[in-house]
């Protein structure tokens, strides 16, 4: 069958002590010399030990079932907290702005700034929009992908 676009109604509430300013680049969790948060996006990440990890997890596992073999290759399988995909390690997080140049090179004041500001964050719709893959350079004209 495949994924479809579908929109479905969710609530997940994410206090904002359980949340951390980045920078998303891989890696970005972390303050580095070689990524300039001034120049790059910067989102929210949930720390491991947040209550409504459960929740994110449990939305998560809903899509673990379209990993096929053909799609997956050679890697392992996600699970809910190691992603066959991308970063190894699985770390829910959305960007919140295209970049940091009014926050500075360290985000920690903004975020201690937001959390005193912010209570908590709740997203109440789960959107899926899938996307054509574009076509790669050299493909052969007819090619399709199943979902």
């Amino acid at each position: 069958m495949g994924l479809n676009n579908h929109i479905k109604d969710i609530s997940v509430r994410i206090d904002s002590h359980d949340l951390r300013f980045m920078v998303m680049v891989p890696g970005g969790e972390n303050k580095r010399p070689d990524v300039n948060p001034e120049t790059s996006p910067i989102g929210l990440r949930v720390t491991r030990q947040s209550a409504a990890m459960k929740r994110i997890l449990g939305l998560r596992q809903q899509f673990l079932e379209y990993e096929t073999p053909n799609a997956l290759g050679q890697r392992k399988p996600s699970t809910a907290r190691r992603n066959a995909f991308g970063a190894r390690h699985f770390q829910p997080h959305i960007t919140v702005l295209w970049s940091g140049k009014e926050l500075g090179d360290d985000l920690s004041p903004a975020g201690v700034k937001f959390r005193s500001t912010v209570d908590y964050i709740h997203f109440d719709r789960l959107i899926v929009d899938c996307k054509e893959p574009k076509p790669l350079v050299g493909a052969l004209a007819g090619n399709h992908i199943e979902r």
